[in-house]
């Protein structure tokens, strides 16, 4: 959806991710560009989930816009729980100032990811990302944010879209504890 959003005007994005398309696998890279090409994506993605593609840009805007006004403060670093192809820390690099972004994913999709990265890494402004690899269902965030250079009680900004829904109550709770207790007051 992100990728999507970027066929039109600069002004009227929701969400301006000139890098979601580098994510997108063979077949949603061709779908895109035929519906694109037809005229036909926004009427299709309105019939196919009406307000679902307007819901999920938002909720990324709005945490973009969170996280814009956090690196206008005093914040040290950037998690994001449940990466995947988030590009949150090439966006935002101007405004991260060399703070480092934790991007904490599932190994496979942390892999695929750093692939696509490192294919692109010259057209990428320079940023400062730590790979956290996990199982949120068997593995310590606290074990693993630590072993990638984390620093505890510090002022941090978490980022955690879309990816509790597919964990357990308690893989939820453990993770919401562990946030709590590695970030300073505030």
């Amino acid at each position: 959806m992100r990728a999507s959003d970027q066929r039109r005007p600069p002004a009227g994005r929701i969400v301006d991710d000139p890098y979601a398309r580098w994510f997108l696998g063979p077949m949603s890279r061709a779908t895109l560009a035929s519906w694109e090409a037809s005229g036909r994506w926004g009427r299709l993605a309105e019939r196919l989930s009406p307000g679902l593609t307007a819901w999920v840009l938002t909720r990324h805007r709005y945490i973009d816009d969170c996280l814009v006004r956090a690196l206008e403060g005093d914040v040290d670093q950037v998690v994001l729980l449940g990466a995947g192809y988030d590009t949150r820390a090439y966006r935002f690099a101007r405004q991260l100032g060399g703070r480092p972004v934790f991007e904490v994913d599932f190994p496979a999709t942390s892999r695929r990811k750093a692939r696509i990265v490192a294919r692109h890494a010259g057209e990428l402004p320079r940023t400062t990302v730590r790979i956290v690899e996990i199982d949120f269902q068997s593995q310590s965030l606290r074990e693993r944010l630590l072993a990638s250079g984390f620093r505890e009680n510090t002022r941090n900004f978490f980022i955690w879209e879309g990816v509790s829904m597919y964990l357990t109550r308690e893989a939820v709770k453990a993770t919401l504890r562990t946030v709590y207790e590695l970030s300073a007051v505030g």
